[in-house]
């Protein structure tokens, strides 16, 4: 091994020994953030006749914390299913990101519109939203001891159904 080499070796094994027991400092740690299941799906109707199914599909979030305040972007990929034979070109829901603390209270909540438009023959279609939410953090708080709940808003006889549906599977 030539000394080019070794020097190499050497820079390397020190700096991996510098990273091992390093934790993530504060400014890295992030809430646990999630889709609240029941709140994920909904139809939206007209007289009685289903228009549209909407969803969360899932979540791409992003997240920075300094010492004062957590800054999300969720991006929750929301999904429209237009029904066969509905010829309403738009469908509009509403979907909210709260923040929870570690008694898992909501003490923050946003809610965020969502417009879909749908071309002549298109089925479906999805929105991703970059709203961005930014909460500040109380004195002698972790941003770890909070979580955030992505949902659509509903009506109690929607979540009835949601609940229903899934206690069948």
């Amino acid at each position: 091994m030539n000394c080019k080499s070794y020097i190499v070796l050497v820079v390397a094994v020190v700096l991996m020994g510098c990273n091992a027991n390093n934790k993530l400092t504060y400014s890295d740690a992030c809430p646990q953030i999630g889709i609240v299941r029941d709140l994920a799906k909904q139809t939206i109707e007209d007289n009685g006749q289903r228009l549209f199914r909407v969803e969360i599909d899932q979540i791409r979030p992003r997240c920075s914390v300094d010492k004062q305040q957590i800054t999300l972007v969720p991006n929750p990929q929301i999904t429209a299913l237009r029904r066969n034979r509905t010829v309403v070109p738009k469908a509009f829901t509403t979907y909210f990101v709260a923040l929870a603390n570690k008694n898992n209270k909501i003490i923050a909540k946003v809610v965020y519109p969502v417009n879909f438009e749908f071309e002549e023959y298109e089925r479906r279609t999805y929105q991703m939203p970059t709203d961005e939410f930014t909460f500040k953090i109380p004195e002698g708080e972790n941003a770890e001891d909070y979580s955030v709940h992505i949902g659509l808003e509903l009506d109690e006889k929607q979540i009835a159904q949601n609940r229903n549906l899934y206690s069948r599977k």
